[in-house]
């Protein structure tokens, strides 16, 4: 073959990729108006079973963020918990934004919370409120993600939080693609008016180093900051300091049954400035007093 019938031959080959090309392209969006099709139609669709079908139809033609979210909230309602946390699942990986990536989060909270696997619904819901945080211009949370983390907070409050729901919470985080800092909120008790744990503080900082000397949940160069929370009532003044010092109190105790963590902890006292939630009853009281714990990168530590 000489040299010109060889180019020649390349030219043609390249035409005919770039013909296939264009069918497949042409063919992917035909099936994705097809799909859209199919989508809308759900929307008018009254038997449930029907718009799942519509829906399962049109993502499997056109994978979109509002068709795989549509499609895990059809799924929620009926209490197909485990099909439906696929589905937003899927719809994360799809959200454009931060506010897709809130809603789907916040969903998947749910359909977790229903399943009973409370470490994966605190992880996806603290990822929700991560990324509700960067949505820009600021908006509020929706009514009922305010009304699922009242329901998870009050889950978290009413007995010692176990170091594998610790675990499962942190895991979560590495695997799930939340994007965002991994982090819990735990409801460690002190003794009143004091920074000097109470007995079922004692037995929570326990749970907590458990979880933390996990072979690899750390990396080497990952730090813990340690904040501090009060509820609303007293000064600014007197709730950062007692904040702080129970902070500092938490990242002791660590330390001590960890002495690895040492130059790893951050501590902070956020006093009353961060509340999770609005009220002034003794329940809202009590949930809004906690103690945070987040995995970070490499920080300039602070040690207590």
């Amino acid at each position: 073959m000489t040299e010109f019938q060889s180019g020649s031959m390349k030219r043609v080959v390249a035409v005919l990729v770039g013909l296939g090309s264009l069918s497949l392209s042409g063919a992917f969006a035909e099936d994705c108006q097809r799909g859209e099709q199919m989508f809308e139609q759900s929307k008018t669709e009254p038997q449930v079973s029907q718009r799942i079908v519509l829906l399962e139809r049109s993502a499997s033609l056109c994978g979109r963020f509002a068709t795989h979210y549509a499609l895990g909230r059809e799924r929620l309602a009926l209490g197909v918990t485990g099909p439906a946390a696929e589905a937003f699942e899927t719809a994360l990986q799809l959200a454009g934004d931060d506010r897709a990536a809130m809603l789907a989060l916040g969903r998947l909270a749910e359909a977790r919370y229903e399943q009973g696997r409370i470490g994966e619904a605190v992880a996806a819901l603290e990822g929700a409120y991560g990324r509700l945080a960067a949505v820009s211009p600021p908006q509020a949370a929706p009514p009922w993600l305010e009304a699922l983390r009242r329901t998870l907070d009050v889950r978290m409050a009413s007995t010692v939080v176990t170091a594998d729901t610790m675990r499962s919470i942190f895991t979560s985080f590495a695997t799930r693609g939340i994007g965002v800092v991994p982090r819990v909120q735990l409801p460690v008790q002190f003794d009143y008016d004091s920074s000097e744990l109470a007995a079922e503080g004692i037995s929570q900082v326990t749970e907590l180093g458990m979880a933390l000397a996990t072979p690899k949940l750390l990396a080497p160069q990952q730090k813990i900051r340690v904040v501090g929370h009060t509820d609303a009532r007293g000064t600014d003044a007197y709730n950062d300091r007692l904040s702080l010092a129970r902070a500092q109190t938490v990242a002791r105790a660590l330390e001590q049954r960890l002495p690895e963590l040492a130059g790893r902890i951050v501590v902070e006292g956020h006093g009353r400035h961060e509340l999770r939630h609005e009220g002034n009853d003794e329940e809202t009281h009590r949930l809004n007093r906690r103690v945070e714990i987040r995995i970070e990168p490499g920080l300039r530590t602070a040690g207590p």
